[in-house]
């Protein structure tokens, strides 16, 4: 059996690329990295801080994604794992006339419309498949972080030592309909329904500003529900809880964070388990087949 071609990993912000890394590393292939940083991040992120005896490539823009391919072509790189967050690039930034040529390309590869007015308008997963598209136009292949960590993949059923009661499970179930619902408008991959109402949908700013935002509510009770989008590319974005989502959820008074089982990422999963039985809350893994 031939030897695989180095991977490269495109670095955003966040624990997990350091754990691909490091998973990369454990199997012996050759790696490569691209570091995101600048106004590449989301706001206030810090950059990925790559191993110094690993080669590394920095980007802070989408212009510099033709140079960074070029880079790993002259590696021999035959596969990218993007992973970690990154920022969606402003209108002006996708108008800049070498920008829109990536996009043109991108757009032929990944088999879609590619007028100047679709571009700028497309939602994150549009532009994500844009992302893969341009890869595969060079020669590269797109693969995911949880090819190298497989428990990242949220199990079925509870998860920890508290479980959702029936009328918890029927907010689990509205706030399955409601993403599915609002998945074409791109309105985020989380929502918090109480007794059937919902508290709130994700946007932009994301999971935790959803929950500062129902911790100002003061209402108590309701779950957060995450879930994937239809025919979601399970390279890119998945939706993902940690530590982090727990603690906020706690402050926002919930009983429990729900998602999707085989479909959503649970980075570090032992402290998110001991941080949600501390809190008394549970997490559970829902199925749409099941619901």
């Amino acid at each position: 059996m031939s030897e695989a071609k180095p991977l490269a990993v495109l670095a955003g912000s966040g624990g997990l690329p350091r754990r691909v890394v490091s998973a990369v590393r454990q199997q012996g292939r050759e790696i490569y990295i691209g570091r995101l940083e600048g106004d590449a991040l989301p706001k206030n992120a810090a950059p990925f801080q790559s191993p110094s005896d690993i080669p590394s490539f920095s980007l802070s823009a989408l212009g510099d994604l033709p140079k960074f391919c070029d880079w790993l072509s002259k590696h021999n790189v035959g596969e990218v794992c993007l992973v970690g967050g990154v920022r969606k690039p402003a209108v002006r930034e996708l108008l800049q006339p070498r920008n829109v040529l990536i996009l043109r390309r991108a757009a032929r590869a990944a088999k879609v419309g590619r007028t100047r007015a679709r571009m700028i308008t497309m939602n994150d997963s549009a532009l994500l498949n844009l992302a893969r598209g341009y890869f595969v136009s060079r020669g590269i292949a797109l693969v995911s972080p949880q090819d190298f960590l497989p428990d990242l993949l949220a199990d079925a059923g509870a998860l920890g030592q508290h479980a959702p009661s029936a009328a918890d499970r029927a907010d689990i179930k509205k706030g399955a309909q409601i993403l599915q619902t609002l998945a074409a408008a791109d309105l985020g991959q989380g929502v918090v329904v109480s007794a059937g109402l919902v508290l709130g949908v994700e946007a932009a700013p994301g999971t935790d500003a959803l929950l500062a935002q129902i911790a100002a509510l003061n209402e108590g009770g309701g779950v957060l529900v995450k879930g994937a989008r239809p025919n979601q590319d399970m390279r890119l974005d998945l939706p993902s809880i940690g530590p982090q989502t727990i603690e906020a959820a706690a402050r926002a008074g919930l009983k429990g964070v729900a998602l999707e089982a085989g479909a959503s990422l649970l980075l570090e999963r032992e402290r998110v388990v001991a941080r949600a039985d501390e809190a008394g809350l549970f997490v559970y893994g829902w199925s749409r087949s099941t619901l």
